[in-house]
């Protein structure tokens, strides 16, 4: 997959899910606001209420170019 990142070159990203539980970030929207730098490439974060382990969780669909679940959480924490 391929998307145009913010200087204009076609740069390969991966797309990839990442599920936030509620209580790790507590505000919707610095959620939001604060992932645009974290995914230069966009992306899509959706509230879901159930989840396999019944726990309210944020999905997060990122592009990114190299894709790093604990630099996520760590950038999360900040």
């Amino acid at each position: 997959m391929t998307a145009d990142s913010k200087l204009g070159d076609n740069t390969v990203w991966h797309t990839f899910t990442r599920y936030i539980p509620i209580s790790f970030v507590g505000d919707y929207s610095k959620l939001k606001e604060g992932l645009k730098e974290y995914f230069p490439g966009g992306i899509d974060v959706t509230f879901e209420n159930a989840t396999a382990e019944h726990v309210a969780q944020y999905k997060i669909i990122g592009l990114r170019d190299s894709p790093d679940e604990i630099n996520l959480h760590k950038f999360l924490k900040e």
